[in-house]
């Protein structure tokens, strides 16, 4: 388990530990909160080490699987949400993928601009993403997708586990 996993992972033990001590939640709760954050956090392990297999690869990550692994967390994630928040309308929503033909560079960059909402920057991701496209023709960009991929995910991944705690 990397840092970041393991941080994650660590986060969640202590956020449910916090709530056990206190007077006022029910130990109900706390077991289904408990239960969404594993599952939670098992489908965000599972993801890092799907973009580490892509980027531990000898020849050029893909960017249809990296752009896959993403949509996969996105898909899995919502799903959970759906059921802890039902009827939200912030419940994750998988990048659009217009087509079934291969993305290229310039159509990957596109649609994680579109996914970090444009101008509006949901994800702090827009300076990286800028970064990217002016290395569009290295050798290295799927590599470097894959990494920012990665970022992308522990964000939103926090993100979850702020949400989370903030219904106790």
């Amino acid at each position: 388990m990397n840092n970041s996993t393991s941080d994650s992972y660590e986060s969640i033990l202590n956020i449910i530990e916090f709530y056990r001590i206190q007077p006022r939640i029910q130990d109900l709760q706390i077991e289904k909160i408990e239960e969404y954050l594993i599952l939670m956090s098992a489908h965000y392990i599972e993801s890092i080490r799907e973009i580490d297999d892509c980027i531990g690869l000898s020849e050029p990550a893909c960017l249809e699987d990296i752009i896959d692994v993403l949509n996969s967390y996105l898909s899995k994630v919502g799903e959970e949400l759906e059921k802890i928040f039902p009827g939200d309308i912030n419940v994750f929503v998988p990048v659009n993928i217009h087509s079934n033909a291969g993305i290229i560079e310039i159509q990957a960059l596109e649609l994680y601009r579109n996914f970090n909402g444009g101008e509006s920057n949901l994800y702090q991701i827009k300076e990286t993403l800028d970064c990217l496209e002016n290395n569009i023709y290295e050798e290295d960009f799927a590599e470097k997708l894959a990494l920012l991929t990665k970022g992308l995910l522990f964000k939103i991944n926090s993100n979850l586990i702020v949400r989370v705690d903030d219904l106790l």
